[in-house]
């Protein structure tokens, strides 16, 4: 198809540059350049109801954030202990932890049950599973495991 847009724009340049005096020829050119617009407005014309009919979809790989991918528990080391705030209505103070894990990721943990006994550079294993009332904690710390003592039975009285 393109070889015979190439053949019709080389002979609609060497009209302009070379007139021909016979009117069948100028006839014959006359008829190629209408056929020549024509078919490209057609073309376009095709193009435009594609593209506004049925637009480009391209396909988007979602992104896997899940701070510890592949392991149902991974080890780390406490950076920090911070206490957050929870979102409303919830109120209170959560006890956190900041962890850079083994894969080199630094994360944000939750410390569940009531006291705990870590501070810096101590050894935890963090599992996944976030806390839905803390902004950006997607981990927790379980307790019982490697530094991070058990929790205390409470004393009735």
């Amino acid at each position: 198809m393109s070889s015979h847009f190439r053949l019709v724009f080389n002979l609609l340049r060497s009209a302009r540059e070379f007139p021909f005096k016979s009117s069948l020829i100028q006839r014959d050119l006359e008829l190629i350049r209408t056929i020549h617009l024509t078919s490209n407005l057609c073309w376009d014309g095709l193009l435009d109801h594609k593209y506004i009919n049925w637009p480009i979809k391209y396909e988007h790989q979602p992104i896997d954030r899940r701070p510890i991918k592949g392991y149902h528990y991974i080890k780390g080391v406490v950076l920090k202990t911070l206490i957050k705030h929870p979102k409303k209505p919830n109120s209170g103070n959560r006890q956190c932890a900041l962890v850079r894990l083994d894969t080199g990721k630094e994360v944000i943990a939750y410390i569940p049950g009531e006291g705990h006994n870590l501070q810096e550079h101590s050894q935890v294993h963090v599992r996944g599973g976030r806390k839905r009332d803390l902004i950006g904690v997607k981990c927790c710390i379980v307790r019982g495991a490697l530094d991070c003592a058990p929790v205390r039975k409470k004393k009735t009285v």
